[in-house]
């Protein structure tokens, strides 16, 4: 197992392909995984997708308080019921891979940012707006 920070929060992207025609069996099953898992301490956030062009495919997003609060859902019953039992059974592939959020620049220096924003904004605008008054020019005649 790799190493990874216990107080950091925990995003997980998963995707789910059923065996063909599975779909509804897994979705029954991952709408009542998806309520028990909303209910833990420790989750933060915890939605499932269906594909509308391809109802065996699914992508979770799971967001958790820590890596505590990640483990202690892979432990949960609801976890060995709905996931280990009833759809791991009905799928041909599962994957779901850790992600670690790319924070956002602080909001001083976006706002600082702006000025720069609004000149090349301005530059081009001003550039488009002589492009098209000179063509307009150039077709009056």
């Amino acid at each position: 197992m790799d190493e990874h920070e216990p107080d950091a929060a925990v995003t997980v992207i998963a995707e789910y392909r059923a065996h063909a025609g599975r779909g509804d069996e897994v979705a029954v099953a991952l709408a009542r995984h998806v309520t028990a898992t909303r209910a833990e301490p420790g989750c933060v956030g915890f939605t499932a997708y269906r594909d509308p062009d391809d109802p065996d495919h699914f992508a979770l997003y799971e967001r958790y308080a820590d890596e505590n609060a990640f483990q202690a859902h892979r432990q949960t019953a609801h976890f060995a019921d709905y996931v280990e039992g009833r759809i791991a059974p009905l799928l041909q592939d599962r994957i779901w891979r850790r992600y670690e959020e790319i924070a956002a620049e602080p909001r001083s220096s976006f706002l600082n940012s702006l000025p720069r924003v609004r000149h090349v904004y301005e530059a081009q605008l001003s550039a488009l707006t002589k492009t098209s008054t000179d063509g307009a020019a150039g077709n009056s005649s």
